[in-house]
């Protein structure tokens, strides 16, 4: 049976566990992606980051982080294929929640390495339109 996550607004206290992510994803894809900066020193999240969920497992741990920026590049830290499809389907109601907000568009930057198993997925069920030169990249407009 695939697992189950359940989506909450990311929070300071999950930076631990999402850099954590961050390093090992970065170890296997050999990038050097950065966790970006989410929140004030009092805790107040940025205006440059509309949106932040926690993806929480069914032992209640922080499975991934997908962090969305003003620029709207979609970043996802860590959960494998069964996070990515959990939050495939949550997609409607994240794009709604960004529309509302006041964005128009999103980009997604893979590695090149992940395209292949990424294509199909993000073209199908996103809704993602491929225009990359160098990094895999797809983008939509909200």
């Amino acid at each position: 049976m695939a697992e189950t996550f359940t989506f909450r607004e990311l929070g300071p206290r999950d930076l631990p566990q999402v850099w954590k992510h961050c390093k090992a994803q970065n170890r296997r894809d050999g990038t050097r992606y950065g966790v970006p900066t989410i929140w004030d020193r009092q805790g107040r999240q940025l205006p440059d980051i509309p949106l932040a969920l926690a993806a929480i497992d069914s032992r209640g741990r922080v499975a991934s982080a997908h962090v969305f920026e003003r620029t709207l590049e979609y970043m996802s830290f860590g959960g494998g294929q069964q996070a990515l499809a959990a939050v495939l389907d949550e997609a409607p109601g994240i794009f709604y929640r960004l529309r509302g907000l006041g964005y128009r568009d999103l980009h997604i930057l893979p590695p090149l390495a992940h395209m292949r198993a990424l294509e199909a997925v993000l073209k199908d069920r996103m809704g993602m339109n491929r225009i990359d030169t160098y990094l895999g990249h797809f983008y939509r407009e909200l």
